[in-house]
């Protein structure tokens, strides 16, 4: 039920769309001071409550992005979002640290770094609306969702210049469950926001092992 919800979350347009958004699109162009690649693989996060062990431990995104190191997350709920909602919480200036060492630990991702004891953690209650952009190597975690009786929903997209190497399943669907042309069977024949990265002349790189 779970795999099949989410390949109908991956079917939907507005999903996808909403990565190219021109405002987060033209802020990032900003930072980087170059055209961006929105990575394809877009990510919807479904946090259940009473769900404890499945909240995402603290972690660096670039060990699941590879590619270039200047990629950062756009993350954002669909909806208000309350600390006990599970929200996020991050580690400013941690991206100064580099490449941790990963570990394997329980939770969304299965792996997670070790940020010390006196990491300074910094979170709160978010509005709908709100967004929150980290650096790839930025340590950040998921809260639990103390909620009781609510789903907690959010996006993850990724972002990086577009003149950095990215690597290969980055531009593939997330959990890899469907095709692209699955994804687009019933979008219109030209429709845009279909293979948008494929224009590019991109520098793609293979996932080691």
């Amino acid at each position: 039920r779970w795999q099949a919800f989410y390949c109908d979350v991956q079917k939907c347009r507005d999903f996808h769309a909403l990565s190219l958004n021109p405002a987060i699109i033209h802020m990032l162009e900003t930072l980087f001071g170059e055209p961006v690649l929105p990575h394809s693989r877009n990510i919807l996060r479904a946090m259940f409550p009473n769900s404890q062990r499945f909240s995402t431990p603290p972690h660096q995104d670039n060990f699941y992005i590879g590619g270039t190191k200047t990629t950062w997350t756009v993350w954002f709920p669909l909806g208000d979002c309350p600390t006990e909602l599970g929200s996020l919480a991050c580690a400013p200036g941690t991206h100064r640290l580099g490449n941790l060492d990963v570990h394997a630990a329980e939770g969304a991702g299965g792996r997670a770094v070790d940020p010390g004891d006196n990491t300074r953690w910094v979170g709160g209650d978010f509005d709908c609306g709100d967004v929150l952009i980290l650096h790839s190597l930025t340590i950040h975690q998921g809260r639990d969702n103390l909620s009781k009786n609510r789903l907690r929903l959010s996006c993850d997209y990724r972002y990086q210049p577009q003149s950095h190497p990215v690597r290969e399943d980055s531009l593939q669907p997330h959990m890899g469950w469907q095709t692209w042309e699955e994804i687009y069977t019933d979008w219109s024949k030209n429709d845009p926001v279909k293979y948008y990265w494929q224009a590019w002349d991109l520098d793609i790189t293979q996932k080691e092992g």
